[in-house]
């Protein structure tokens, strides 16, 4: 859809008068309405069903008291499978993980999201739950560790690859799943309604405005425990800051100055953070993909596991910030 296409569109389904329409990645647009207004406009793409879901659990967070995210109104272009989301264009700057102020902010806000979507009654067609599937899916990444190593995959031959940080991925994965039985989460999936997640908590999804955080992007909102969205702050705050340095208390004392957080729940943080996550998940697409396509996801998995090298020093600061 061009420019005019895209403005007549936000004209006839939103009402709005667009000034400018301007890309700011791929599928997301900035849009300046005649009255000075300023809107997200972004493609989403998920079945009716699912998004009806989301506006429902997001509804009921902002009934609990929890207002500060950017959600909005969803539209289908004729003829179009997906439609976009109009929403506030939020004033501010993503949360920077350099700064220990902005870790707090956020991880406080996400504790507070976690509490007022807590024993979410939005349930039915189009919830996504992923509350009970984390034995599954450790025990299915070690099968793909041992695989690829047992039959020597193309990548693990690539110059740079050490087969001795290999094995260490697999024998945290072991330890991981370990965590998990040991601490009884197949028990408490069973028995625990969970939270609404974020999903993707990372720094670039809050937006910091003068010492106040809120969330945005929810595609990946779904039912778990609250330790898969710590996770995700420690391990996305980690791809741009690192692994040295205290910084993981930033997000521990943030989210529990808030919200209570039990040793199963630390133990589970733990746990997901020994799990080599991004090196297992590109495993899975390897061993599904066409052979053509197969090289490109080489250069990701070396990348990966060269990466994960150094993993075991997050994993010790982030012991001390937890106390376990």
């Amino acid at each position: 859809m061009d420019g005019s296409a895209m403005r007549r569109f936000v004209k006839k389904e939103f009402g709005i008068h667009c000034l400018s329409i301007v890309p700011v990645k791929y599928g997301v647009y900035r849009m300046v309405a005649k009255d000075g207004r300023v809107f997200g406009l972004k493609r989403m793409r998920y079945d009716h069903a699912r998004l009806l879901w989301m506006d429902h659990a997001l509804a009921t967070v902002k009934t609990q008291g929890f207002h500060a995210f950017s959600w909005g109104t969803w539209k289908y272009p004729k003829g179009e499978l997906y439609p976009f989301l109009l929403m506030d264009w939020l004033d501010g700057q993503m949360a920077d993980p350099f700064l220990s102020e902005d870790l707090r902010v956020s991880a406080n806000v996400l504790a507070k999201f976690h509490q007022a979507g807590s024993n979410l009654r939005v349930r039915g067609h189009g919830e996504f739950v992923t509350l009970g599937s984390w034995l599954q899916q450790y025990r299915r990444g070690l099968q793909l560790l041992e695989q690829s190593r047992r039959e020597n995959w193309p990548f693990l031959r690539q110059d740079g690859v050490s087969l001795e940080v290999y094995h260490t991925l697999e024998e945290r994965a072991h330890r991981a799943i370990d965590v998990l039985k040991k601490h009884q989460y197949e028990q408490m999936s069973l028995h625990s309604s969970g939270v609404l997640c974020h999903g993707d908590s990372g720094p670039a999804n809050f937006i910091i405005s003068r010492g106040q955080a809120q969330l945005i992007d929810f595609e990946t909102l779904r039912i778990d425990a609250p330790s898969y969205d710590l996770f995700r702050m420690i391990r996305l705050t980690s791809k741009q800051r690192g692994y040295e340095g205290d910084w993981t208390q930033d997000i521990i004392h943030g989210y529990t100055d808030m919200a209570s957080l039990s040793d199963q729940e630390r133990q589970f943080v733990l746990a997901w953070m020994m799990y080599p996550y991004k090196v297992c998940k590109l495993l899975r697409h390897y061993s599904t993909v066409s052979t053509t396509k197969r090289k490109q996801v080489e250069k990701k998995l070396i990348r990966a596991i060269k990466r994960e090298k150094n993993q075991h020093v997050l994993v010790k600061q982030l012991r001390r910030a937890l106390d376990v």
